[in-house]
């Protein structure tokens, strides 16, 4: 007969287990049968304390929160070095200055006297570079301080060529509604009702788009091209969830869990949810950061209220929605796939006794799924991103294109088919995990060390 001892150190833990799994008999072996709220009220306490033993156990690991901490500073040093490798503004203290002096007559509603205005400070420099008379020695009544074709420079790259994009943005839009209703008789001849259907959205979503406010944008295209965090907050929850399960085998305290008819099933709820809450708070916690970081460097939050659209790469997006909105869309979406892939590694926890062994085998499941998202893109077929949940951890790829997927002759946009799949995908892995901790307590049962 197998005798478990049961270390000093877990003795609260082992209390909190036998109460758990014994709070549905007291009745019984006292005789006076206890009222349901107490029983609900005691048994949500448990959970609770049960929840928060889980946290702090592994969680609050002085590896977890160092790690933590680590990845921090190295993202936000990432965010410093990106900024001094890809903003113009970064090899030029001169062109910030002068973009930001004249960006308070410019900004806001695009009307024709701001055109007028932009027109006559660009017009006469743009004149002298076409004929090759701008001055070229150092000028600092210039706007850049520099010379004039710096000023040249500066107002093509910030200023005309971004109002002359969002301008003609209004009739690329209507020409796509025009060939999408074209398409719509073309179809409705050839009798394809799902084609018609998808080019009678695709016409809805273009036919009244328009910009018709100017705002600095280079901040937030660079910020939706930021991916480095992903990585960072994949690896970080995976290492913390990795001995979820684990854990409790090197103690043996999974075979003390066998012979207790709640206990097994609650401590299993325990681990999922916590493992749960700490991918979602990591996933917001570096989206938060992100944004924190390029703001600081940028020295700006302005564009925020812009349509989506209006970033580069986003022309055809199927998002009607303004650029704050959509990375708060995308916070949610990468934390709803770092919670998919964290649970995956839970349930990889289960099946081992050694901590690195489903630290390893979810890497390489989130890796190679992240791999194909990339590789869906050069593929041009929206199912391989449809049913991967990694591709939630790249909000770009999803929503730079307007695509459709036939579900019973329903154009479906190809974002929602990847959310719901992510969604039952987790649901099932937590009904997996929960489910009286079966997964967890068949390996139990067999203490082989794997």
């Amino acid at each position: 007969m197998r005798t478990v001892a049961i270390l000093p150190v877990h003795q609260d833990r082992f209390a909190l287990w036998m109460t758990l799994a014994q709070a549905p008999f007291c009745a019984g072996m006292t005789g006076t049968p206890l009222p349901l709220t107490f029983l609900s009220d005691r048994a949500g306490r448990i959970m609770l304390s049960l929840l928060y033993f889980e946290w702090k156990k592994s969680f609050g690991r002085w590896a977890v929160l160092s790690v933590l901490f680590i990845f921090t500073i190295i993202d936000l040093a990432n965010t410093a070095y990106r900024f001094r490798t890809d903003s113009w503004f970064a090899d030029s203290s001169g062109w910030q200055k002068a973009y930001w002096q004249l960006y308070g007559e410019i900004a806001g509603t695009i009307t024709q006297e701001k055109l007028n205005h932009l027109q006559g400070i660009y017009g006469p420099l743009a004149e002298k570079v076409a004929d090759l008379t701008f001055e070229r020695s150092e000028n600092p009544d210039s706007l850049t301080g520099i010379n004039e074709y710096s000023d040249y420079l500066m107002l093509e790259r910030f200023y005309v060529e971004p109002m002359r994009n969002f301008l003609e943005y209004g009739e690329q839009a209507r020409h796509v509604a025009q060939y999408a209703q074209e398409n719509i008789q073309l179809y409705t001849r050839l009798g394809n009702t799902y084609e018609c259907r998808k080019n009678a959205k695709i016409c809805t979503l273009f036919a009244d788009r328009q910009i018709t406010s100017f705002a600095y944008t280079e901040i937030w295209e660079r910020l939706a091209d930021y991916t480095f965090s992903t990585w960072l907050t994949l690896l970080l929850c995976l290492f913390a969830v990795s001995a979820s399960f684990s854990a409790e085998k090197e103690i043996k305290m999974d075979l003390l869990l066998c012979t207790m008819p709640g206990g097994r099933k609650q401590t299993a709820i325990a681990k999922c949810l916590s493992s749960a809450a700490f991918a979602i708070l990591v996933a917001v916690w570096f989206s938060l950061w992100d944004m924190l970081g390029f703001a600081w460097n940028y020295q700006t939050t302005a564009g925020l209220s812009m349509p989506v659209y209006a970033l580069g790469g986003y022309a055809n997006t199927p998002l009607q929605c303004s650029v704050g909105v959509y990375f708060l869309l995308c916070a949610v979406l990468r934390a709803l796939g770092v919670l998919f892939f964290s649970l995956l590694c839970c349930g990889c926890s289960a099946l081992f006794s050694n901590a690195l062994y489903p630290f390893f085998a979810g890497c390489g499941l989130a890796f190679a799924s992240c791999a194909v998202s990339v590789a869906s893109d050069f593929l041009h077929d929206p199912c391989w991103r449809a049913f991967n949940p990694a591709s939630l951890l790249f909000p770009k790829s999803l929503f730079a294109s307007t695509e459709y997927l036939n579900c019973l002759g329903e154009p479906i946009p190809a974002p929602m088919f990847v959310v719901a799949f992510a969604l039952l995908a987790t649901v099932l892995l937590v009904v997996l995990l929960c489910r009286k901790g079966k997964l967890w307590t068949s390996f139990a049962a067999n203490p082989k060390n794997y």
